[in-house]
């Protein structure tokens, strides 16, 4: 009788160890879905919003959120002149966008500037895309030479404005300033929500 225990228990212990757990596959498929929409929802700019920051939010709550992910850094920005301090959102030590605060409420979002080639519109532009990418998924609304960054494109189904990389417009572009000849593989070098 002991020999037959002892091999029932050795069989059960076999048979335990050998067995698999039961995997809920609807539940993985569920949290990768939500890992996935969450991830992407970040990724995009929209109107007033990139990686879950948004315009009008408080600042310490934008970095108390952010820092779980990425480095953020108070920094100072030139700008016309003045100096005004931003926040830079840093991974992996690249820069990845910036959060300005209000001149005169300091402790909210203004604009957010990105640099992060991760980030992208709904429609798939992002810093990186080029001139030719922007008129194939948008209408454009104005392009100026006025304001941040230099030349700049407006289009009408986003408010943001897609700030066209200088360094690779032709040498004597700025005397005539001709929109017509902006080269249609001109790279995006950020873009700005406000």
């Amino acid at each position: 009788m002991r020999h037959l225990s002892f091999t029932l228990i050795i069989v059960l212990g076999l048979i335990a160890c050998n067995t698999k757990p039961v995997v809920d596959k609807a539940k993985i498929s569920n949290d990768s879905i939500k890992t996935t929409i969450l991830s992407s929802k970040t990724n995009f700019i929209t109107n007033n919003s990139v990686d879950g920051v948004a315009i009008e939010e408080n600042i310490k709550e934008f970095i108390a959120e952010v820092e779980k992910r990425y480095t953020v850094k108070k920094e100072k920005m030139q700008l016309e002149g003045d100096s005004y301090d931003i926040y830079n959102v840093y991974d992996k030590g690249q820069k990845i966008y910036s959060i300005e605060p209000y001149f005169d409420k300091p402790d909210n979002i203004d604009r957010i500037w990105i640099y992060g080639k991760e980030f992208k519109t709904e429609k798939g532009i992002g810093v990186g895309s080029t001139l030719a990418d922007i008129k194939s998924k948008y209408h454009i609304d104005s392009i100026s030479t006025e304001g941040e960054g230099g030349l700049q494109i407006l289009v009408k189904e986003i408010s943001v404005a897609f700030i066209m990389d200088n360094s690779k417009l032709p040498k004597d572009w700025w005397e005539k300033e001709n929109k017509e000849e902006i080269p249609e593989n001109l790279p995006i070098e950020k873009i700005i929500i406000d």
